[in-house]
């Protein structure tokens, strides 16, 4: 919201940042893959071609049976020459039901880092392969070697295999890619290419070759080696993304969902915090992606040879290393760096607010893998000297809300201390006393004990709140969560929330606008306290959206039983307590004359809130706005002599949350300026 005598300005600049504006880069964000300004993606703007099967895997796959030479998983895994060790992560606030290290060479290596993780239970919906259960992990190579652990759960033994592109009827090169992501889909293992798309590898054609140095065939072209390992995985096609450079996909990581129907595989983007495309300001988009799989052949399903997504969204995280989803649930592994830092966890469902739990895992997490039938999920660490395979049970708390009794000592002690919190708080308003008996029927997670000492930690409010992407929203939001209170907030756009509000646990978004009935109803269920606008009329704005949208949405929050609203105005509209003086007087004309849009917008909000029944309102007036720290608030009317002009945007904050907590100008119009 822009002050009157800020208009001025204003105008002077008008014209030329008009002109600037279409200096601006518009194509990537004219994308319609791209997410500025939406979540839910269209997913048929994600595509990927399906190659035709290597041509040279039959025929090396022909010389290799004639040697017999070719080994089953179930062999790999019986020839393991490697241990795990049990070790614990040396940090991490989640609790794994096992964590296993590597042997001493491939835990301290610099050579070799791990990166994928997928289990036998991906293979195959009862979770063994052959009667075993398996891991397989992948491990880049300075961008030139990918090699595989493939590791028997029972024994704790592994051995690595390497993987190899067939390029001539007899001869294979090494695959040079970074592997950040695989799973193990039935006889074919998913590996994600991040430029280009998906590897596909043939599980059937495992091939045995001579432990010697060198990659593909030998020079006398007697033998084939891989580096001294004794097995080698063929890639047998690729699913290539379509759209090409001028759109680009990093695939980053990938994992099975056995949840959807049909499966679906799902693909997702690694972008840095604050990464925005080389020379605009456009952020990079994070996107998660999923695409059907055909059970009977193992490979995506596809038209014509084309893979369309079936979903695809936009999620703000950054730093994604992983992910898993399970019944419309996703969980999300970040990493944020070497020890002693360590990894996040987040918990997100479509149209809801992620989930974060801070330090969830060891430093270095990396990708998931989600086993439906141990009820597991396991995530691998990269970083040398701390190198872990982790599995975790699910659902484990945090995952779900952990209810627990409003009393230690049972109903007695409730019904006593209920009582005494009711005696204690005699000066609490009506509505209050309401919302905190409310708070005790639920059975929310409450220590009836504290409330001896003070009552008041029940007061905690729900907060509905418009305008949390402006600058005084930012700092409201900030220090109501500060102070323990939970917010929705109600936005076009989630993605301007910043990432501090948008992923704490107390922060709830709905996505919608004030014009249209569906949104509103959403809103008005929501089950808040009170209604706060933080919002001001936008300057060039055809009409009144913002007096127009209350006089829809007041009533919808009455008929829920909300009981306050308390919403933001400017001096354009009067109260019958001010006192008419030159200076405001002068401001009304300026703004009939140069913001009539603004003026007619501030007004209509003022008679449209202090006409509104069924509901406790408030409005509050505002003059010139400046960017000073929290000070001392004035809480006046017009013309009375200490009505200043300006007032700072944290002050406003802090004045706006302590009147929805104490209610002293229920029913009144003040006007709030810095002292």
């Amino acid at each position: 919201m822009r002050s009157a005598w800020s208009l001025v300005r204003i105008m002077q600049y008008k014209f030329l940042f008009t002109a600037l504006l279409s200096l601006l880069p518009v194509a990537i964000a004219a994308d319609p893959r791209y997410c500025q300004g939406k979540a839910n993606l269209d997913p048929k703007d994600f595509t990927l071609k399906e190659s035709a099967d290597n041509a040279h895997l039959p025929v090396l796959s022909k010389h290799f049976k004639s040697k017999g030479k070719i080994a089953s998983v179930t062999a790999v895994l019986q020839s393991a020459n490697r241990a795990l060790k049990k070790d614990s992560p040396p940090v991490g606030k989640g609790s794994p039901a096992e964590s296993w290290a590597w042997n001493s060479g491939d835990d301290k290596t610099k050579e070799w880092v791990p990166q994928g993780i997928t289990s036998s239970a991906d293979a195959l919906g009862k979770g063994t392969w052959n009667e075993h259960e398996a891991w397989i992990v992948s491990w880049y190579r300075d961008g030139d070697r990918v090699r595989l652990s493939f590791v028997d759960r029972k024994t704790h033994k592994y051995r690595h295999v390497m993987l190899v592109y067939p390029t001539a009827d007899d001869d294979f090169k090494s695959i040079t890619i970074h592997a950040g992501g695989i799973m193990w889909y039935g006889n074919v293992l998913y590996v994600v290419d991040t430029k280009n798309g998906i590897r596909a590898f043939d599980l059937d054609n495992i091939w045995e070759v001579e432990i010697a140095d060198g990659v593909g065939k030998s020079k006398d072209g007697k033998s084939y080696s891989a580096d001294g390992y004794r097995y080698v995985l063929p890639q047998i096609r690729w699913y290539k993304w379509t759209p090409g450079n001028d759109s680009p996909f990093r695939f980053s990581w990938i994992s099975l969902d056995r949840s959807d129907s049909p499966d679906t595989l799902m693909v997702g983007e690694f972008v840095r915090d604050g990464e925005k495309f080389k020379n605009t300001d456009t952020p990079v988009p994070i996107r998660y992606v999923k695409y059907n799989l055909d059970a009977s052949t193992r490979r995506l399903h596809t038209n014509n040879g084309i893979a369309t997504a079936s979903w695809a969204h936009c999620v703000n995280i950054p730093n994604v290393q992983g992910a898993v989803s399970y019944e419309e649930k996703f969980y999300i592994s970040r990493s944020t760096g070497r020890a002693p830092k360590q990894g996040d966890l987040f918990v997100w469902e479509e149209g809801k607010t992620a989930v974060k739990h801070q330090g969830w895992f060891m430093a270095g997490n990396e990708d998931m893998s989600f086993n439906p039938v141990r009820k597991e999920y396991y995530t691998v660490t990269e970083y040398d000297g701390d190198r872990y395979i982790l599995a975790y049970k699910f659902p484990q708390r945090p995952f779900e809300t952990q209810r627990r009794t409003n009393c230690r000592f049972g109903k007695v002690c409730s019904v006593f201390l209920w009582g005494q919190c009711l005696a204690s708080t005699a000066s609490i308003k009506v509505e209050v006393k309401e919302r905190l008996n409310r708070t005790f029927n639920s059975k929310a997670p409450v220590d009836c004990l504290q409330l001896l000492w003070d009552p008041r930690k029940l007061l905690k409010m729900h907060i509905l709140v418009l305008g949390a992407t402006g600058a005084i929203g930012r700092q409201f939001c900030d220090i109501a969560l500060q102070e323990g209170h939970r917010l929705t907030l109600f936005v076009r756009n989630a993605g301007k929330v910043p990432e501090h509000i948008r992923l704490n646990a107390a922060t709830k978004i709905l996505e919608g606008t004030l014009e249209l009935d569906s949104d509103l109803n959403e809103v008005a269920e929501c089950g808040a306290d009170i209604f706060v606008s933080l919002a001001g009329p936008s300057y060039g704005t055809s009409g009144t959206p913002l007096t127009n949208g209350y006089q829809l949405l007041i009533p919808k929050l009455a008929s829920h039983k909300m009981s306050r609203v308390l919403i933001l105005c400017t001096p354009s509209y009067r109260d019958q307590l001010d006192v008419e003086t030159w200076k405001w007087r002068a401001g009304e004309w300026f703004m009939k004359i140069f913001s009539s849009g603004q003026y007619q917008e501030m007004v209509g909000v003022g008679k449209a809130v202090s006409s509104a029944e069924g509901i406790q309102w408030g409005l509050y007036r505002v003059g010139g706005l400046t960017n000073g720290p929290e000070a001392p608030v004035e809480t006046t009317y017009l013309g009375s002599g200490a009505d200043q002009t300006w007032i700072s945007r944290a002050s406003v904050a802090r004045w706006v949350l302590n009147e929805a907590t104490e209610g002293k100008w229920i029913g009144k119009t003040p006007y709030i300026c810095n002292k």
